[in-house]
């Protein structure tokens, strides 16, 4: 009978919103990618301005719309909880160098997510094979590494 059964809710641990955990990723060819909790942070935007504040090495990203002169789009990437921004002309216009994946911890300074990029770690890529869940992605993106799971899960009650 259905109503004798005890359903649970799961919920993945990388599909809760964590304000203290604003992820940001800076892959090697230039691309800016954010985690569910930074992406939440700015009210999940369609756009985005990159500001550069040259004397802190500061990267900062504020929500924008599609006139805002200058703004980047923000891509959803298919089965994962990250966001991706083509910002090679913006880093290359900064001379922000490139050619190594880092990931970051941002923190909200009014409506600017804000990142230092001196204080980036390398990220640990881990490539998962065609046709699955979406690992590889996020791992391409800073948010999990090779000592990490994607997977793990919540039981948020019955």
């Amino acid at each position: 009978m259905a109503n004798d059964r005890n359903w649970e809710r799961i919920i993945l641990a990388h599909d809760i919103y964590d304000p203290d955990n604003l992820r940001v990723g800076l892959q090697s060819k230039g691309t800016i990618t954010l985690g569910i909790g930074a992406m939440t942070s700015l009210k999940k935007p369609g756009y985005v301005e990159l500001l550069y504040e040259r004397s802190h090495k500061m990267v900062g990203i504020r929500a924008a719309d599609a006139k805002t002169p200058g703004a980047f789009r923000v891509r959803k990437e298919t089965a994962s909880s990250t966001w991706s921004i083509a910002a090679r002309s913006f880093c290359v216009a900064a001379k922000i160098p490139l050619g190594k994946a880092q990931r970051f911890t941002g923190a909200m300074e009014g409506d600017v997510l804000a990142f230092h990029l001196d204080k980036g770690i390398p990220a640990r890529i881990q490539r998962a094979p065609k046709g699955s869940n979406g690992a590889a992605a996020s791992a391409e993106a800073g948010l999990v590494d090779e000592n990490e799971t994607s997977h793990e899960h919540v039981v948020v009650g019955s």
